[in-house]
């Protein structure tokens, strides 16, 4: 059994997540269809041998009907003394009394710290994640500290405490937090319980503070042992209840026409479109089932105008002190990251969204896993459209260092967050387009298949007009060029990020993309079809081990990815995959 396995927990793997599928079934599992590792276990549902196939059945001429059973499916058995740490943070046993958790929430934050992070979440994390209203927080935040009455309060404590959380990582960018908080710092996880706690007393009447204080809590730092640990269901459940709390608040229909005020209507699309993008990003990085179809919501993409500032709300304040607030907030919105990366993330996630579901579904993987011709035809448009939003972007975005007067900027911002979910994105096209290839040996082909003389420039050359195996070799020759040149590149990527990039604020599900990187070279370096590609591609998976290794110690997001490497360096390659006698030995001489 999988389910009841004492001791241990389950989890699928997905077909585009972390782990890739199509890595795990080349592993040496035992007669109980178990791999041991530490303390977990990969179990796969059924054994895997694999087939010869010739190239015929590459390209896809002899596969008009699939065997769904040659789509992998492996588990993660993890011990459940790894998810103590991650229980600790769940629902509590006592009621909720809003009035005494603000009343406990004042006495941790002081009301000019409080503005204070409140700042710091306006300037660092709205441009990435905008679920407040920089319009109302005047008012709101002054209503909180001056209200008597906690049940009618605009900003709820909940909602307010997850703010506080989001902004301390950012409290040395203050200059009178900076030294402050050395001494005493709210405690964060205690902020980060009243926000879980909040949520929860708040799912059966829902608010729009509803979702903004559990897409706050979903992108809460990690800690300890959680860094170097997968996700478990608690966050997919978790993104798949605010999705289902949005569509009760109608969040994915077009507001445009109701009648509410302006900044509703900016915050409801807002919300829609960071709901969506957490829901379709955690479903292609966990392989999950998406869980919001294309056809039920109608929100059009947000524009600049979805994040402007009513000023005359900015002008509310009663007395002096909120008068000098509001103007700390005005000055804290202009030094915000004006490109809101929010913006620019909202269209790459319809691509992200494309491409899962043009490659990563089961029927998608069933009809294309085996087809090299129908793997390029899918591909071609998805890469196009990853073409235009890049080429779409600012300058900045794409080189920020392109000014060496600039190189140190005054102060961190997620673009290099943005840029590597655009790279992950570039990975999983080329991890779909090796799939038919798995188990090609070039050396082979060569010897039963003419070659041709001329050679294609790119991986998206139409190959359906010739004979079966013309040009095979070149083919393939050139998708995995351009797979191996796609992992240099982000090698080079990662290896540039400075401190300041690592600064800013990263969404919770980028981590996922250093991991998915790491299993995309062993990947490339298991399905080596000769010698020459897999010296190249052990040459590439040591320097990528190399750059986790260092850039690790500066950001602990990396450290799922270079536990998988490290997993796999430890045990031996050549002992825990069914690999080709030349990749084996390539891997042997290396060692």
């Amino acid at each position: 059994t999988i389910d009841q396995r004492h001791g241990f927990q389950s989890a699928y793997f997905g077909l585009s997540e972390e782990s890739d599928p199509y890595l795990l079934r080349h592993y040496l599992y035992d007669d109980a269809d178990e791999f041991p590792f530490l303390r977990v276990i990969y179990r796969r549902a059924q054994p895997w041998t694999p087939a010869h196939r010739d190239h015929s059945s590459v390209l896809g001429h002899h596969s008009s009907t699939h065997d769904e059973n040659n789509v992998p499916v492996q588990f993660l058995l993890t011990s459940n003394e790894l998810s103590d740490e991650l229980r600790r943070l769940g629902p509590t046993n006592h009621s909720y009394d809003h009035g005494l958790v603000r009343k406990e929430l004042n006495n941790l934050v002081s009301e000019d710290v409080g503005q204070r992070l409140v700042l710091l979440f306006v300037q660092y994390v709205y441009p990435a994640l905008p679920v407040i209203s920089r319009s109302q927080i005047v008012t709101a935040l002054g209503g909180h500290f001056k209200s008597s009455s906690s049940g009618h309060a605009s900003l709820p404590t909940y909602l307010l405490a997850a703010i506080y959380a989001s902004a301390l990582p950012f409290t040395a960018y203050d200059d009178i937090l900076c030294v402050s908080s050395v001494y005493k710092k709210p405690p964060v996880q205690r902020l980060w319980q009243m926000a879980y706690d909040g949520v929860q007393t708040t799912l059966h009447t829902p608010q729009l503070a509803t979702i903004s204080g559990a897409l706050l809590y979903l992108h809460k730092p990690r800690v300890g042992v959680q860094h170097v640990s997968a996700d478990t269901s608690f966050a997919w459940s978790m993104i798949t209840s605010v999705v289902g709390l949005a569509t009760s608040l109608a969040l994915h229909l077009d507001c445009s026409s109701w009648s509410i005020p302006p900044w509703e209507k900016r915050l409801r699309r807002r919300l829609w479109w960071m709901t969506f993008s957490e829901a379709t990003w955690r479903s292609l990085l966990l392989g999950r089932p998406a869980v919001i179809a294309p056809d039920q919501w109608n929100v059009s993409e947000l524009t600049f105008l979805d994040f402007e500032v009513e000023e005359p709300l900015l002008q509310l304040g009663d007395d002096m002190e909120t008068n000098h607030f509001a103007e700390k907030l005005r000055h804290a919105i202009n030094e915000s990251d004006k490109s809101m990366v929010s913006q620019r993330l909202a269209t790459l996630t319809i691509i992200a969204d494309n491409i899962y579901r043009c490659l990563y579904t089961i029927r998608a993987t069933e009809r294309l896993a085996d087809d090299l011709i129908g793997s390029i035809r899918a591909i071609k448009p998805l890469r196009e459209e990853l073409k235009l939003w890049y080429a779409g972007l600012p300058l900045y975005l794409k080189t920020p260092r392109l000014d060496p007067e600039s190189a140190a900027p005054a102060a961190p911002s997620s673009a290099a967050c943005l840029k590597f979910a655009y790279l992950t994105l570039e990975i999983l096209l080329y991890r779909a387009l090796l799939r038919p290839l798995g188990n090609i040996d070039l050396e082979d082909i060569s010897n039963a298949v003419p070659q041709t003389e001329h050679v294609r420039s790119d991986s998206d050359a139409n190959i359906t007009e010739r004979e079966p195996g013309e040009g095979l070799q070149n083919e393939i020759e050139l998708i995995i060029c351009a797979a191996e040149n796609c992992a240099r590149i982000v090698s080079t990527f990662t290896v540039e990020l400075m401190s300041w990039d690592f600064a800013g604020f990263w969404y919770a599900w980028s981590r996922i993309g250093w991991a998915i990187t790491s299993s995309f070279l062993a990947l490339l370096v298991v399905q080596s079809p000769s010698v020459m590609h897999a010296k190249t591609c052990k040459n590439l998976i040591d320097k990528w081990r190399q750059i986790l290794r260092h850039q690790s110690q500066s950001f602990e997001d990396m450290s799922l990815g270079i536990l998988r490497l490290d997993a796999m360096y430890w045990s031996n390659m050549n002992k825990i995959f069914r690999i080709n006698r030349h990749v084996a030995q390539v891997i042997r001489e290396s060692t």
